[in-house]
């Protein structure tokens, strides 16, 4: 998985394990039926890997009423098991905790959670307080100097940004410098309303229906969302909407401004509004980013007094929108959860309390032990790297240098980071009701975003990624591979294992992760972190390519419920499996080690989901089926066909000259 900072199938009653093939090396026909005991019998390493190492145990798989199950998912679910034994360890003892601390923290917003949807009578009294205030401050409003105002207050003490959402990130040409970044219109999905009139109808209703529950009658409520939809529309039309898409590569969204750059597109008034407002110094000479200037300037535009009342209803919409969740009963238009108040409780102490709950699971799940060995593993394949990329015949001496100063200067982020210093004032994040609370820790981002652009603070990389998620990432800004304590567990990885158990689970994770620095779009940052694709040499850019169509073309022949999986969309991640396997199978001590690494690596990917779900994945993940991503993998090496003597005729079986190799 690449990250930038700025997150196996059931069929109708059958297993799809043989429904994904190549269409050069064809698999068995169809669908095999549950009861069919043969079926099993009739799976060879020779025919269908990733069958033949999981078939028996999906068989007896039951889903259970998810979606997917498999490896990583049931892990997630046992790691999510252990943080709500943690959440409800804490939230049921009287222990007076030290102000500010993760379990105080953890206990109170558990309870405040939990009084909020017991109906708390005093909770809601308060919140309707509060938000018929913000709607008392709306009504006043007599020009859009005035609303420019509330909407700085809005995001400096709420959080809520009514129509842009500002932020900040690394420049991606310097990854020392933090920019502010002014974000697109986002009130409503654009690319869906202008596409769909029936998404369109439902945009405009849901206003009618809000307005209506604030008291205005048919007709009103109507001209009213006809008026704001006027404007998403002229809005719409001069949006780039491959922003929305995602057509556009990142790169292609990042343009550089200066501060009289962005005036120039804003005017004065609303940037020292508007931007002053959220606590940028003027003249601080730091970079701006706007991902759709054209955009912007027609906002602007309609920013006026005809305007005034449209930009006054969107103010209150993302007020209802962006505080949907906790809102009293006068305002609250959502359907009432159906989960109980425990696992609602739970919940969002996982999503508010993340980091300070991931310290609380690492400190009891992650150790040195496991640091000092994935630190070890992490060596061993970086230096199998040097050698596959030394040993890239089709690269240039120059361009071969340029990537080994990259891993050079590669880090590696194991297990968890530091643990925060405790601040006896956070115990105020938790306010009187939730929906206060739910504020306060969104001020508490604003001020954390504003203090990193304006003082430079140091990011810890677990914000990224904390460690009680599942997962491993490489970041190109930065340079760096991300391995979370909290897949650094059985059966992804375990200290008392076989060596070449963990090189195919947990070390082909690894060199996935640093194949990433030098896939289609990590290869364009170089060992700083900086966004450098003017480094690498023309006659390397050319052979790279050559190379990705050949995986394009190997991936497109594989499919899945009759769709093939798309080389182009999971091209990315196709090349870091194969370099990842590539690379631990070099370094696997003998035929034996490789055999059990290529085990191990089709047991990793396990995975059993409904036909429903892969449909989707196909769609939109980036990354190919399970089943692909051990089939179409294995058959690439050379020692694969070696060990199960896999020979031209057998199902898996790819042409020498057609299989698909990173170096």
């Amino acid at each position: 998985m690449m990250k930038h900072r700025v997150i196996p199938i059931l069929l109708a009653g059958c297993l799809l394990l043989s429904a994904c093939g190549k269409e050069a090396a064809v698999q068995p026909s169809g669908t095999a039926a549950v009861s069919d005991e043969g079926y099993i019998d009739s799976l060879t390493p020779k025919n269908d890997f990733y069958g033949y190492i999981n078939a028996a145990e999906l068989m007896e798989t039951d889903l259970d009423g998810k979606n997917v199950v498999g490896t990583l998912y049931d892990l997630d679910e046992d790691v999510k098991d252990q943080l709500n034994d943690i959440i409800d360890e804490i939230a049921a003892s009287d222990k007076a905790y030290a102000l500010g601390s993760n379990e105080q923290l953890i206990h109170d917003l558990y309870h405040k959670v939990y009084d909020f949807y017991e109906n708390d009578d005093a909770m809601e009294e308060k919140d309707t307080q509060t938000i018929d205030a913000l709607m008392a401050r709306i009504d006043a409003v007599s020009s859009m100097e005035e609303l420019y105002d509330l909407w700085a207050d809005l995001a400096n003490h709420y959080g809520i940004f009514p129509v842009f959402i500002c932020g900040i990130t690394e420049n991606i040409y310097d990854v020392h410098e933090t920019v502010f970044n002014i974000g697109c219109f986002f009130p409503v999905d654009l690319d869906d309303m202008k596409k769909s009139d029936v998404r369109a109808t439902v945009y405009r209703d849901g206003f009618v229906a809000r307005f209506k529950r604030f008291g205005m009658s048919e007709d009103e409520a109507k001209q009213r969302a006809n008026d704001i939809m006027y404007a998403f529309f002229e809005i719409a039309g001069h949006t780039d909407l491959a922003l929305y898409t995602g057509d556009k590569e990142d790169v292609e969204c990042f343009q550089l401004y200066t501060e009289e750059e962005v005036k120039a597109i804003t005017g004065d008034v609303w940037f020292d509004k508007i931007i002053c407002g959220l606590g940028v110094p003027e003249n601080s000479q730091r970079h701006y980013v706007i991902y759709d200037d054209e955009q912007l300037k027609t906002t602007i535009s309609l920013m006026d007094q005809e305007h005034l009342q449209v930009w006054k209803d969107c103010t209150t919409m993302s007020i209802m929108d962006q505080s949907d969740a906790f809102l009293p009963e006068k305002y609250n238009m959502a359907e009432q959860p159906e989960a109980s108040t425990e696992r609602l409780a739970r919940y969002y102490v996982r999503s508010m309390l993340e980091k300070e709950l991931a310290e609380i699971y690492a400190e009891k799940y992650f150790d040195e032990e496991k640091r000092a060995c994935i630190q070890e593993m992490c060596e061993e394949i970086r230096d199998e790297y040097y050698d596959l990329i030394g040993n890239a015949d089709w690269m240039t001496q120059e361009g071969r240098e340029i990537l080994c100063r990259k891993l050079d200067t590669m880090q590696f982020y194991i297990g968890c980071g530091e643990a925060h210093v405790v601040d006896p004032k956070d115990a105020d994040l938790i306010g009187d009701t939730m929906l206060e609370t739910f504020y306060n820790f969104n001020q508490r981002d604003i001020e954390w975003a504003r203090d990193i652009f304006i003082n430079g603070a140091e990011e810890d990389p677990f914000d990224t990624m904390s460690a009680s998620t599942v997962n491993a990432c490489y970041v190109p800004l930065g340079n760096y591979v991300i391995i979370t304590a909290a897949i650094l567990t059985e059966p992804v990885f375990d200290v008392n294992a076989d060596r070449a158990v963990n090189l195919g689970a947990i070390g082909s994770c690894i060199g996935h992760e640093i194949s990433h620095a030098f896939d289609d779009n990590g290869v364009n940052y170089d060992e700083k972190g900086n966004y450098n694709p003017g480094r690498m040499p023309e006659a390397d850019i050319q052979a790279f390519k050559e190379r990705q169509e050949k995986a394009i073309e190997y991936y497109n022949g594989f499919t899945v419920l009759s769709s093939h999986v798309s080389g182009k969309k999971t091209l990315g991640e196709n090349l870091a499996d194969i370099s990842g396997v590539q690379c631990v199978l070099a370094i696997a001590d003998g035929p034996e080690e490789q055999k059990e690494v290529l085990e191990s690596y089709a047991r990793y990917w396990k995975t059993l989901m409904l036909d429903t779900t892969a449909k989707d994945q196909l769609s939109h993940d980036v990354h190919a089926p399970s089943r692909v991503r051990v089939n179409a993998v294995v058959s690439c090496f050379d020692e694969y066909y070696e060990i199960y003597d896999v020979a031209p005729g057998d199902p898996m079986y790819v042409a020498p000259e057609d299989r698909v190799r990173r170096w």
